[in-house]
């Protein structure tokens, strides 16, 4: 089985125990840095000469950790103790991801590529400008606070704000209906200035519906091949990361015909005995792809495509105005990508459930947790002021970690995560047999990380078990049923 080994403490004092080129590779949830951004041209002076930026302030839910993205002077650290190849994949958030990236560079690292993580559960969190004006005119404040001041007529559809679209999108119902009283309700109004008429509909943020993922590597030594020769590392397992087709229909569909010459990652050729290929979909599963999709999402892309194809397959005439592939002259052949399935095209993975948050954690006692949001307009997993058994803000699910640690660490190998968090990509690492370090500087969230992964290894042990059970009777049976034939 696996070691996991959880060390407290500054992730960059705790990284000098280990010697040079030690991880294989770094998987990590890092904070997103959503506080007060500093001057980006004193920060990047700092950066330059010394590797860090002092910066004060508090970030996601008022924490103290989530000041700012982490900065060079840690990854050039990671840099230091993973080995020539390997992968870190660390998440950030989509507004300070350029901030992550180029501190990751300046490191010495190179930028691979960004997996999106893309749900439909994000919440809005979007000032709505008519009201802060209306505020502003009549109250002197544009306070979200001291919205309930202003009159206007409120609408008949539950509480102020909420509406069918954010009821639709999979939040309790009971956090719509529970009665309120009129001064609470801070929602939609009929703005009575003009200049708040003018900008009614207006807002300042987009729903949050996607996650990115960034794909680094550590230069190779020499070539790719005499890197993975010597270290081990330097590449992506893809099959073991393959997306399996969701049924023989589904695999069929993934199936060109004779005449078609697309050659792909998806498909392998079978010649016809005029000389033509035929173009089979793989039956190990499609190519994995830069893009991670929860079931909602994915549904809804299904929904919308209605199976489509994800391009046209080679040998179709194009049209004068082809939507695809921009203007082309009319007949002109195209190229494309022959893959068909929608959404199945994907790999899926739903965020955390609450079981699968506190799996593990029934000895632990729960604790009053505050992430500063109303109860009526918030999601299943943020309510206000709650008890909670894992009170880490910011849980990843085990499914989504295992697919990345799986990506980009090899068997026998050993990967870390600077920023444990409530220990999911731990707990990922056991079902997976993959040795990990976890580091994690809050002391209030290691009982928490050493509860779940010991669960977590349970699980593996027992589903190691059965393995082995299985094989064992099916040897035996194999012997009894040689004996019979001789």
């Amino acid at each position: 089985m696996s070691k996991c080994t959880i060390l407290h403490g500054n992730n960059i004092e705790l990284l000098k125990q280990f010697p040079d080129n030690y991880f294989a590779s770094i998987v990590t949830d890092s904070p997103y840095g959503l506080g007060k951004e500093p001057n980006a041209v004193k920060c990047l002076s700092d950066w330059l000469e010394k590797g860090y930026h002092e910066v004060k302030g508090k970030g996601f839910m008022g924490n103290n950790w989530d000041a700012f993205v982490p900065q060079p002077i840690l990854w050039k650290e990671c840099f230091r103790v993973l080995k020539p190849g390997g992968y870190l994949l660390s998440f950030f958030g989509t507004r300070t991801y350029d901030w992550g990236t180029l501190a990751i560079r300046l490191a010495g690292f190179e930028i691979r590529d960004m997996i999106s993580w893309i749900y439909g559960s994000g919440f809005p969190k979007s000032l709505d400008i008519s009201k802060a004006i209306e505020g502003t005119l009549l109250n002197g404040t544009s306070n979200k606070k001291d919205f309930s001041k202003l009159n206007g007529e409120r609408l008949e559809r539950g509480n102020w704000g909420i509406t069918k679209f954010t009821k639709e999108q999979g939040f309790r119902k009971k956090d719509y209906t529970h009665e309120t009283s009129q001064s609470d309700r801070i929602g939609k109004l009929q703005p009575t200035t003009d200049e708040a008429k003018q900008w009614e509909g207006y807002g300042t943020a987009l729903k949050p519906a996607c996650e990115p993922i960034c794909v680094a590597r550590k230069p190779l030594t020499g070539t790719v091949a005499e890197n993975v020769l010597k270290w081990g590392t330097g590449g992506l397992n893809i099959d073991g990361c393959r997306i399996p087709f969701d049924s023989d229909k589904d695999l069929k569909s993934a199936t060109f015909g004779r005449g078609t010459n697309i050659i792909g990652g998806n498909y392998v050729g079978a010649k016809h005995t005029d000389g033509r290929k035929n173009i089979e979909a793989n039956p190990t599963g499609r190519f994995p792809s830069n893009v991670i999709l929860d079931p909602e999402s994915a549904t809804e892309l299904d929904r919308q495509t209605g199976q489509l194809s994800s391009g046209t397959p080679s040998g179709t005439k194009a049209g004068n105005n082809n939507n695809i592939y921009g203007q082309f002259a009319g007949g002109m052949p195209v190229t494309g990508y022959g893959d068909t399935g929608g959404a199945s095209r994907f790999f899926y993975c739903a965020k955390a459930s609450q079981d699968e948050r506190n799996a593990g954690l029934e000895e632990l006692q729960s604790e009053k947790v505050n992430d500063g949001r109303k109860t009526e307009i918030d999601n299943p997993f943020q309510r206000g002021e709650t008890l909670r058994k894992n009170t880490h803000p910011t849980v990843k699910p085990i499914a989504l970690m295992r697919y990345l640690i799986r990506m980009v660490t090899p068997q026998g190998e050993t990967s870390l995560d600077l920023f444990a968090g409530s220990g999911t990509t731990g707990c990922a690492a056991e079902l997976e047999g993959i040795d990990i370090v976890l580091m994690e500087a809050e002391e209030q969230y290691i009982p928490i990380i050493q509860a779940r992964t010991a669960y977590w290894r349970k699980i593996a042990e027992e589903e190691t078990r059965k393995v082995n059970l299985q094989k064992s009777q099916m040897s035996i049976f194999d012997v009894i049923g040689e004996r019979s034939a001789s």
